[in-house]
């Protein structure tokens, strides 16, 4: 399963590099829009990643390789997205010590509850006939 993830992620990821000489070839032969091009090359990538999955003996599991190949293609703007919640997250953090007069917020401590004495077993009787 992780082995049809990376594979994916690495087919997505490639994409914006094979599309320029795909669409290169094409150029003379087909006209086509940059947006269909794109959609080309992916689907052509994850075809030749489920034909190496298949040439590794791996099951292959098409929703997890999917999973991949869209973490792959949209890379650049899954990090940005994640430098920017970091940023938001770092300066809150930051307003927070500022507010706290330089001094690193406290836990509350919280005392545990007092754990009961287990109930003792009552022997058991034996009945004598």
């Amino acid at each position: 399963m992780l082995f049809n993830l990376i594979i994916g992620v690495l087919a997505g990821y490639a994409t914006r590099y094979i599309e320029t000489p795909l669409g290169a070839m094409l150029t003379g032969k087909y006209e086509m829009s940059k947006p269909d091009l794109r959609v080309l090359t992916f689907v052509l990538l994850l075809l030749a990643a489920s034909i190496l999955i298949s040439i590794g003996g791996r099951d292959g599991m098409p929703f997890v390789l999917l999973v991949g190949g869209g973490i792959g293609i949209f890379f650049q703007y899954l990090l940005s997205i994640g430098k920017d919640q970091y940023a938001v997250q770092k300066t809150k953090m930051d307003e927070r010590k500022a507010s706290a007069g330089g001094s690193q917020p406290v836990e509350p401590r919280v005392t545990p509850a007092a754990k009961k004495p287990a109930a003792k077993k009552a022997p058991v009787s034996k009945k004598k006939p």
